[in-house]
């Protein structure tokens, strides 16, 4: 591989982040900017998201509030530099069962995830851990991001 051609790929991975994260953003940025850089055959190198999927339903809605409220509190007060600007998480509370909840986290960076994991288990799974749950975790690699 020639120099020029690192330097463009180093180049379309920067653009390609940027206008990913406008798009996940709701900026209005046109999806055929950022699919344009699909064509490259190093794609997979160029998406370098990761998206977690944390579902728990508890026995009661208060049990599920309560947990839903410690865990903003514990997401607001976590701070770790090396990772800043690289995860973000949405709590959300079902509208059709209200014992139940999600946490998706988005990240960027293997990283980022593993900060999150060390910090999951150090502090909140023993917040988690109090109240009688069940959980399914999903992670996944972002394949594509479609804004509408």
């Amino acid at each position: 591989m020639s120099k020029e051609d690192i330097e463009r790929g180093v180049l379309l991975r920067h653009i390609l982040r940027f206008t990913l994260g406008r798009l996940e953003r709701g900026s209005g940025v046109s999806t055929e900017t950022a699919t344009t850089y699909w064509f490259n055959p190093n794609w997979s190198n160029l998406m370098n998201g990761i998206k977690r999927l944390n579902v728990n339903k508890f026995t009661s809605e208060e049990d599920n509030d309560a947990f839903i409220e410690e865990l903003k509190q514990m997401w607001l007060e976590w701070k770790n530099p090396s990772i800043a600007n690289k995860i973000s998480v949405d709590i959300n509370k079902d509208r059709n069962d209200p014992t139940r909840m999600t946490a998706f986290v988005s990240a960027t960076g293997d990283d980022a995830i593993d900060a999150m994991n060390e910090w999951s288990k150090n502090v909140i799974m023993p917040v988690r851990n109090k109240y009688k749950h069940e959980n399914i975790l999903i992670d996944a690699d972002l394949v594509v991001s479609i804004s509408k």
